[in-house]
């Protein structure tokens, strides 16, 4: 069986043109003070929107060219993703970039809500998904039908 290709692997395009792109991005939403970090163990994307700071990081898994450019197009997906949330009203500002959000102590809310968050499940079961905790009502022939 051959090995499932991963997003952008073999990307001709830069990490230059990728950051380009981001800003532009960025600057849909009136986002500004945009900056960049291309380091040996991660890359880092920076910018100030809606009165909040975002900073959003990605490790690298190693430090080769073209793994490079594979998470820097990564990061254009995530992004992309994020402004068109919010361009389209399906998130706002907050919810869309929550866990990159900057606190006022330099640290992000990702950072501080996930222990918090493997604290409050820690050996319990998971809620529901369906509001009044009972399953599914199934339709005819056993289906999801409504």
């Amino acid at each position: 069986m051959a090995r499932k290709r991963r997003y952008a692997e073999g990307t001709s395009v830069s990490p230059a043109r990728s950051q380009a792109e981001i800003e532009k991005l960025i600057g849909r939403i009136d986002g500004d003070n945009f900056t960049t970090t291309n380091g040996s163990q991660h890359i880092m994307v920076a910018f100030e929107a809606y009165n909040r700071t975002v900073r959003i990081v990605l490790d690298m898994p190693d430090d080769r060219d073209t793994t490079r450019r594979m998470i820097w197009r990564h990061m254009v997906l995530y992004v992309k993703a994020r402004v068109t949330e919010i361009q389209e009203g399906i998130l706002d500002f907050d919810s869309a970039f929550l866990p990159h959000l900057m606190l006022p102590d330099g640290g992000v809310f990702g950072d501080v809500a996930r222990p918090a968050l493997r604290q409050a499940f820690a050996g319990r079961p998971l809620p529901s998904l369906i509001p009044g905790g009972g399953p599914l009502p199934l339709g005819p022939g056993g289906s999801d039908e409504r």
